[in-house]
């Protein structure tokens, strides 16, 4: 079981270890749903995806410069990888606080995304440590 997620690379590692986080955290949120806090479980849900969705695109780019050996995709994708980010954080903060629709936790969005790149890093340490 462990072999064919070795083979994987580190982006296609990620967003999978990072499924399963997200996931704990959504379980571990839903308690917001029968509160009055619903943001809450939506914004791990929004962070959570949106962190995936990078690193799954961030291993489609590697997967694709392995064949051209052109990193202009690269650097086009970190970009809109970025932007994309940037756009989720600030259309979430321009809801809550002008809009006062409180749809998503920016705070919650922010730390589920984060968890996705603390597993990317773990996993970075783990593979330099054990080559």
């Amino acid at each position: 079981m462990k072999n064919w997620f070795r083979q994987l690379s580190i982006s296609y590692q990620t967003a999978l270890i990072s499924s399963i986080v997200v996931l704990v955290g959504f379980l571990a949120t839903l308690f917001g749903y029968f509160t009055k806090y619903p943001d809450i479980p939506n914004g791990v849900l929004l962070g959570g995806l949106i962190g995936i969705l990078s690193y799954l695109l961030m291993g489609l780019v590697e997967k694709y410069d392995e064949r051209k050996g052109k990193p202009v995709l690269t650097v086009v994708m970190t970009v809109v990888r970025f932007i994309l980010i940037a756009l989720v954080i600030v259309l979430s903060a321009y809801l809550w606080f002008k809009k006062d629709y409180h749809i998503f936790n920016l705070f919650s969005e922010l730390i589920a995304y984060a968890a996705s790149l603390i597993t990317f890093i773990v996993l970075y340490l783990v593979e330099k440590n054990s080559v």
